[in-house]
């Protein structure tokens, strides 16, 4: 089946395949094509899925496609895209002739993917009959009632989790040589300095990263400093399944590797790791740095546009 030939109308579609054929993409890339063909807004899109876990893979599927589509309108020549999504771009430059149009469209998208609705069938079901339980007739089921708590413990999570992103972080790169020797990277915000004698800085890696157990076992890496120039790799190393650095962002020094254009970095070596609650505190001695010019680049309020 050829994705690109699929028609954007109203019309069901059917999309049917084993596990691990390639459903996710193809979701990924109809969105893609939704929102640069017809203009899609993310509150738009309501995407379903079966688990929490294909939802955050889609999701972040979708987000990883749309950067690097952007990447590769920054820099056609250092930018690989699969065919798929290069075929797609060739047809729709009959349409769209304009580079940085379509680059305006891609940010639009990604400053607002907050806004996607990507949940499970059970949740979108749940939250129906909780909306409009008055208008059809339907009282709350005993289920429902004896898991209150739960839902309150949800909400209070949300609570939370808004007010955290209230907080303006700077955005780092943890950099390092994996132990099959590729060159990966993962975007951190949640790195702070710790000691001045000794040096020592720290910083909180998800039990849930798809690097937690590589990265754990590290004994160097390195902490990059991002500039307000390198957005798209922060969202790009952000992505799970997605932290595979190209040759032309990194210079080597030593063991570690430094991101090309960053606005400082930190050679660092394992001092200790700190379990705690669903994420790990990583404390590093600081070996080596360098700084250099530029302005950082800063998260706030679940993006970079903090204006």
């Amino acid at each position: 089946m050829d994705i690109n030939k699929i028609k954007l109308d109203n019309n069901f579609k059917l999309i049917e395949a084993s596990a691990g054929t390639g459903k996710s993409f193809t979701l990924a890339h109809l969105v893609l094509r939704n929102v640069l063909e017809n203009k899609l807004i993310p509150e738009e899109i309501l995407l379903l899925s079966f688990t929490k876990n294909t939802c955050s893979e889609l999701r972040d599927k979708i987000l990883s496609r749309f950067c690097k589509l952007k990447l590769f309108l920054q820099n056609p020549e250092g930018t690989e895209l699969d065919n798929t999504l290069l075929e797609w771009y060739k047809n729709y430059q009959k349409e769209e002739t304009n580079p940085k149009k379509i680059i305006l469209d891609i940010d639009n998208f990604i400053n607002a993917i907050y806004k996607l609705k990507v949940t499970t069938f059970h949740a979108f079901c749940k939250n129906i009959l909780e909306e409009f339980s008055i208008d059809i007739g339907s009282t709350q089921d005993p289920y429902i009632e004896n898991n209150i708590d739960n839902l309150m413990l949800d909400e209070a999570n949300e609570n939370l989790r808004s007010i955290f992103s209230k907080f303006a972080t700077g955005v780092t790169a943890v950099t390092f040589k994996s132990s099959n020797g590729l060159n990966l990277g993962i975007t951190v915000n949640s790195y702070t300095s710790l000691s001045l004698d000794p040096p020592l800085i720290l910083w909180c890696l998800d039990k849930d990263s798809d690097l937690y157990e590589e990265i754990t076992n590290l004994d160097n890496y390195i902490i990059n400093f991002l500039s307000e120039e390198q957005r798209d790799l922060a969202n790009s190393l952000a992505q799970k399944n997605d932290h595979i650095l190209n040759e032309g962002q990194f210079t080597s020094i030593g063991k570690g590797l430094v991101i090309k254009d960053s606005i400082g970095w930190l050679s660092c070596s394992k001092n200790q790791i700190i379990d705690s609650g669903d994420h790990s505190i990583l404390i590093a001695d600081v070996n080596e740095s360098e700084i250099s010019d530029g302005y950082p680049l800063v998260f706030w309020g679940s993006g970079y546009n903090f204006k």
